[in-house]
This record gives C-alpha cells, structure tokens and sequence, in this order.
C-alpha cells in the first residue's frame, strides 16, 4: 500500500502495526489541533460559524475526492448490500441486546451489595440511594428501545416501526437493491464525524485540515459512507448527542405491549461541566450555557451545504443514486453504534437508538415518496 500521496490529510504512523484478530492498530503522530467538534460548539456568531464549516467541508471534499477516494477503486462484491446492510444491523443489534444483559446483570449485583451495606446503621446516612439506579433506569429504556415494535410520539399521530420491519421490506425490492448497490468501492475515512476532523486555522483564509481514526476498510467501501457520516453529524445532530445537549425525553411501553410512546427528543442549552481552576484537588462543577439554538439551525444548513458541494463539483457525476445512498448510511450510523456507547453512556445510548429509529422512518418515507430521485 503507498500512503506517500496522502501525507498531509492523515497523520504520519509510527512504528509497527499492531496486528489483531479482525483489526490492524497504528500508532500516529499527535498533532495539537482542536476538533472541528469543539471549534463550531465554541463559536458563538450563527455567519462566523457557518462560514468557517463552509470552508472546512470545501476542503475536506476536496482532498477525500482528490486523493483518497481515487485510491484501490473497483467493483463491489455480490453480497455488498447484505454484509453492509442488513446483516450488519442483525448482528450490530444481537451483540447490543448481549452487552446489554450483561450490564444488568452488573448493575443488579452492585445494588445487591449497596443494599447490604445499607443494613448497617452507620453507613445508611451515606448510601441512601444506590448510584446505580439512575443508570438502571436508562439501561431499561435500551431494553426497550431494543424490543419495540413501533415507537409512538405523545399527543402526535407520528409512529416510527422498528428498523428490522424497514430493512425486510427494503431488502425485498429490486429496485431499491440496484440503487443502494454502488457502481464501485474506493478507499474511503470510514468514520467521518466532527471529532475526527482535525482543523488549525492561524489566519481566517488558511484553514488546515487533518483527518484521524479511520475505519480501516481497506478493502474498499462506497465513499457515500463517509458522505453519511457527515450527514450523521450534521443533520442526524450526533454531536449534540455525543456532549449531552440532545437527549431522550419521557419513554414508557404502551398496553399493548409491543410499542412505546415517547416524548422525542429534549434540547439542553445549559450543561453541567468541570471546573478546572484551584490547586486543592476538590471537584467542582458549574452550569454553562455551551450550545444555543442557533448552533443547530447552522448545522442544518451545513448538512445542505454538504450535498450542495458535492454537486457543485459534480464529484459524483456518474452516480445518480449518492444521496440515496448517503442518507440511507446516515440512518443505519444511528441503528448499528449503540453498542459502542452503552457501557459508558446508556442515556446517549437510548437517545442514539430513538434518532436511528427516527431517520430509517424518515427514510423510507422519503425513498417511497421519490424525493432521492431529485439531485
């Protein structure tokens, strides 16, 4: 593999690859530059914001199309869409429902031993909750989310179905097959969200970029992945769910059993973060207003911004079917990473899964409706 006409987009790896059974570790050069993430959220003018992410995505559009995606380019395999979609959500879900259980059982055990301590007359004054059960609590929103049929939006007509249902009549149209298949594979980032552009920008019209953690597909994969990751960012609003600003609200099984109703999602301007001055090494927390609505109305437009370069560009000029595509990946970022998020967060875990369930609906919706059939 020759990497030297993508030094300057990635880090520099050092040393030995670490070889593992289904993955390759590197060891990188550390670069001192903020997150495009962190960036955006510390900006507090809606044009300054705007124009800056412009800029960013311009630039890494161009270097993804220029240099990378150009790289190991051929024909997708037969069996892309079943490895790559379906199968993918099947185990990503079975692996989550696995971790899931075991957290419980976890979490029970723990409360089990706090409410024997609690037995003891002088430590009662210091346990008088478990510290598990608020964690309890989301663990069993997962669990629900996880085994509905259909969520229901209070006081809306609004029902979002399970992505399985989705992907099963999906998988059953031709049509839609031959659309999500692409025309060919490239090397591609693999997970092209906020957190992993890194940007350095010492005058306002020179903006550097570097892009870190790739996803290893190495074998190649569609670059309207990376294009879904980004849309995953920007319109699916990960990052806001990633830093606790955009979470689930109120979640409870409906009678029948099989669905849930939901208030959606709750917007949190001001957030608990940790104060950092002082040399005694208490830890002290304070509320700070961090994101506002204004940095979600410019993520809104950025997500348009990005399919709006790429079709400026014509980077995808021989491929109809990108947004569909792109979007599609968007939806399934949301319905496969809870795993990934459980163990630390089962709050963002649950918000995660809601949005997944949110935009696969979306999707359809717009898919049947024809709206991907418009560049």
């Amino acid at each position: 593999m020759q990497y030297d006409d993508l030094r300057g987009l990635f880090p520099d790896i050092v040393g030995s690859p670490d070889e593992r059974e289904s993955s390759f570790s590197y060891e990188t050069t550390y670069f001192e530059m903020p997150t495009l993430r962190s960036v955006l959220f510390g900006m507090k003018d809606q044009g300054e914001m705007l124009t800056f992410g412009e800029k960013v995505l311009e630039r890494v559009l161009d270097q993804l199309f220029r240099r990378l995606y150009v790289k190991k380019v051929a024909r997708p395999e037969d069996q892309f869409v079943n490895v790559w979609v379906r199968d993918k959500y099947a185990r990503r879900l079975k692996e989550t429902k696995a971790l899931l259980a075991e957290l419980r059982k976890n979490a029970e055990t723990v409360d089990t031993i706090l409410a024997e301590l609690r037995s003891y007359e002088k430590l009662e004054a210091f346990l008088p909750f478990s510290p598990r059960q608020v964690q309890m609590a989301d663990l069993q929103q997962v669990d629900w989310l996880l085994s509905a049929q259909s969520v229901r939006l209070d006081l809306s007509p609004t029902v979002w179905r399970e992505p399985a249902q989705i992907l099963t009549e999906l998988a059953a149209q031709p049509e839609f097959l031959d659309k999500v298949t692409p025309p060919r594979v490239s090397w591609i980032h693999g997970d092209l969200h906020l957190g992993n552009i890194l940007v350095d920008y010492p005058h306002p019209e020179i903006i550097h970029v570097k892009l870190i953690d790739p996803g290893g597909y190495l074998q190649g994969h569609d670059p309207a992945y990376d294009i879904g990751k980004l849309l995953h960012s920007f319109h699916g609003e990960y990052d806001f769910i990633h830093e606790g600003y955009l979470t689930i609200k109120c979640l409870a099984p409906e009678p029948n059993g099989t669905s849930l109703i939901s208030g959606g999602f709750d917007f949190i301007e001001w957030n608990t973060v940790p104060l950092k001055e002082g040399g005694s090494g208490d830890i002290s927390e304070t509320l700070k207003k961090q994101v506002s609505g204004g940095h979600r109305y410019v993520f809104a437009q950025l997500a348009q911004k990005v399919e709006e370069l790429i079709n400026d560009k014509a980077y995808f000029s021989d491929d109809p079917h990108w947004r569909l595509r792109a979007h599609f990946y968007e939806a399934m970022h949301f319905c496969t990473m809870a795993k990934f998020h459980l163990k630390e967060d089962p709050k963002r875990t649950a918000t995660i899964i809601l949005r997944g369930i949110q935009l696969i609906n979306e999707f359809y919706s717009d898919y049947k409706n024809g709206l991907f059939d418009k560049n």
